[in-house]
């Protein structure tokens, strides 16, 4: 499967007849509990010889109560349902939700360890699944005592395969990069030599960063965007985006192509070698 558009393909919302399942446990779990109740008093009327007006009373609170309490029920979850939305791009998920207390949680796709498929009694009824996304830091989260839910969690999914596809596809390619033959095993023959190298290239990247001007400042500020929402935008940290704009670090051609698809201008118009200018 390709990633071109994932972002575009995957953003929504969870299916509307996951108010339908929350309800119908809802509407099963509250008559039990409130004809428990109502046994208990009528027993207890009963054995004090009430007036038969009593026996009314308790039967309209009664049923007054499991009423409210399913009317609440069905607006939380109503307000659930469309205030819960996910989106996935080409480095992360990112899931949105929350009722009265708004959450944002992000997940790279780096961090995933597991994405689980669940399944109850009554999702099968309606025909919905539950996708749970486990990753490196819940789990510890949990063996600390945390809580058992996991930090990627997206319910009623009516079908979850093509989600789950796009998923392990991304995280395939976090995760498992191939190298080519022979630069890897170049690479990682030494791992004290392959540090080296690397710390050399990172210098090395930005001492070309001298030699470089660029308007990725100029653009970022005629947009009016901190440099937070253009990292953001890009998939880079704040602190790339600074080295960008002060000419510490020659971008590599990805990123350059990303920027000036950003600001839908060409690459030379943004970055420019100082010995060209001056030739």
């Amino acid at each position: 499967m390709s990633e071109k558009n994932v972002e575009e393909e995957y953003a929504g919302t969870i299916d509307r007849m996951h108010v339908r399942k929350e309800m119908v446990k809802t509407l099963i779990t509250s008559f039990l509990i409130c004809g428990g109740f109502f046994g208990m008093a009528f027993i207890l009327l009963r054995e004090e010889n009430a007036p038969s007006w009593g026996f009314t009373i308790l039967y309209i609170g009664i049923t007054g109560i499991f009423v409210l309490l399913n009317m609440l029920v069905y607006l939380y979850e109503m307000l659930f349902w469309k205030s819960f939305t996910y989106r996935i791009s080409s480095q992360y998920i990112r899931i949105h939700s929350g009722v009265f207390t708004k959450s944002k949680t992000t997940i790279p796709f780096s961090r995933i360890q597991n994405i689980n498929i669940a399944q109850g009694v009554f999702d099968r009824i309606f025909g919905l699944h539950t996708v749970k996304i486990e990753t490196a830091g819940k789990s510890a989260g949990q063996q600390q005592g945390g809580p058992i839910k996991p930090e990627g969690y997206i319910p009623g999914v009516r079908d979850p395969s093509r989600l789950t596809e796009i998923i392990d596809l991304l995280v395939h390619k976090y995760t498992q990069t191939k190298v080519d033959a022979g630069i890897g095993d170049y690479i990682f023959q030494d791992t004290n030599v392959a540090f080296d190298e690397f710390i050399a290239y990172i210098l090395s990247k930005m001492l070309e960063g001298d030699q470089l001007k660029t308007r990725v400042k100029e653009l970022r500020e005629s947009q009016g965007l901190s440099q937070a929402q253009l990292a953001d935008a890009l998939g880079v940290s704040r602190q790339t985006v600074n080295y960008l704009e002060r000419g510490k670090y020659v971008p590599s051609l990805t990123l350059a192509m990303k920027i000036a698809k950003f600001f839908k201008i060409p690459i030379e118009q943004i970055f420019e070698l100082e010995e060209e200018s001056e030739s």
